[in-house]
């Protein structure tokens, strides 16, 4: 029956004419390599699909020749034609998208016309990842939650207690830890943890009180680092970018988004994190952490010791830099942090690619509506800009942006 439905799924990939493939590899429990296969293709009544045709064990290795023998075997073995294949779309790793030895060009070299994007969700949740390491005050509280969830989700008697305490202040949320491969999850778990944040500590605190050996000496510990401002305010500065890079991953899953509209989102997504970046919304974002920390009982964030450097790093006469306050100090890991994230955000949607496709969908657009200008759109600066045709030098109806 299996077969049966793949032959009739295959049927219609090849009455579309061109198609696109997306793949991915996981192991299963044998530590056996298993490279998922999706076909995205459009039907002719310009409805696009997503078609998952299964899991193909890799025997013989991840490396891009490997994976690309791979793929055309399962098109051959499907029937599907490689001259109609338009597109590939694989995650980051140098096997699948090296420019040289990669699977995406090897594909390319037998079918040119296959042009190769980044998998604009996974590249979203490598911005997010990038972001979060660059600051060591947010990376320090990712990684906490990150802990304080799994040491939950691992004792019984911890998420009793837990739910018990929850239910008498407000409604059970369960913590989540940071998946990396999970990409719409991480501003639900630092909301939660910094919502709920007394409900946690007094958990952690009951269960240190009736445990004994490493549980209680471990859950101690995740309570003090819990009980610091500088944890509270590593939830704060992260939660605002990632709440938008979020977003953009979830526009993105969309079947019917187009790359226009992706490359707008991402436009949305940087002026968004833009417009953080000022003194003026860290002063904000830290005045409202002060009082977070006071409605906790907790002490501010605070300027952290001062190590002098050793003799041997002493260069010349100038003197080591000194933060004048916690908010001076703070606001340079702020700024590391969204600085990083827009970095990343135009560096992985600024792909060949994508400026293919963003032309060819500007053609096929145009073809629809001849009187229509042509459009343009830039990755790099995320402007869009009208030409007027050559053809038609005597119009003077306004041009229009699309």
């Amino acid at each position: 029956m299996a077969h049966s439905i793949i032959r009739t799924i295959c049927v219609d990939i090849r009455k579309a004419g061109a198609f696109a493939t997306i793949v991915d590899g996981t192991t299963d429990i044998t530590v056996q390599e298993q490279e998922s296969i999706v076909v995205r293709y459009v039907d002719v009544d310009l409805v696009p699909h997503e078609v998952f045709l299964g899991f193909f064990a890799q025997n013989s290795g991840t490396t891009g020749e490997a994976l690309s023998a791979m793929l055309l075997d399962v098109l051959l073995r499907l029937n599907l034609p490689l001259s109609a294949l338009r597109g590939q779309t694989y995650d980051g790793a140098s096997s699948m998208s090296g420019k040289f030895n990669g699977t995406q060009a090897l594909i390319a070299k037998q079918q040119p016309l296959a042009f190769f994007v980044h998998c604009l969700m996974h590249a979203g949740n490598l911005v997010a990842q990038e972001a979060m390491e660059s600051s060591r005050v947010v990376q320090d509280a990712a990684a906490l939650t990150n802990e304080v969830a799994a040491t939950c989700n691992r004792s019984t008697k911890l998420t009793a207690i837990l739910r018990g305490i929850q239910s008498q202040k407000h409604g059970r949320a369960s913590l989540r830890p940071l998946c990396p491969t999970r990409v719409l999850v991480r501003g639900a778990a630092l909301k939660t943890i910094l919502d709920q944040h007394e409900s946690v500590t007094d958990a952690l605190s009951d269960y240190a009180d009736v445990s004994t050996g490493e549980p209680a000496s471990k859950t101690r510990g995740l309570l003090k680092q819990m009980n610091d401002g500088e944890f509270v305010l590593g939830l704060k500065m992260a939660l605002p970018a990632i709440d938008l890079l979020e977003n953009l991953n979830r526009a993105t899953q969309s079947r019917s988004y187009t790359i226009s509209n992706a490359v707008a989102a991402m436009k949305v997504t940087y002026e968004g994190l833009s417009d953080m970046r000022t003194e003026r919304a860290f002063h904000d974002l830290f005045t409202s952490c002060i009082e977070r920390c006071e409605e906790l009982d907790l002490e501010a964030p605070k300027l952290p010791r001062v190590h002098r450097r050793p003799r041997r790093f002493e260069d010349g006469n100038a003197q080591q830099h000194v933060f004048a306050t916690a908010e001076e100090y703070y606001r340079v890991q702020y700024m590391k942090f969204i600085d990083t994230a827009m970095a990343a955000l135009k560096r992985r949607y600024d792909q060949p690619g994508i400026q293919i496709y963003l032309g060819l969908e500007d053609v096929i657009l145009r073809s629809c509506n001849p009187s229509q200008p042509a459009c343009a759109i830039s990755v790099s600066d995320g402007n869009r800009s009208t030409r007027r045709k050559t053809n038609s030098p005597h119009t003077n109806s306004p041009q229009r942006e699309h």
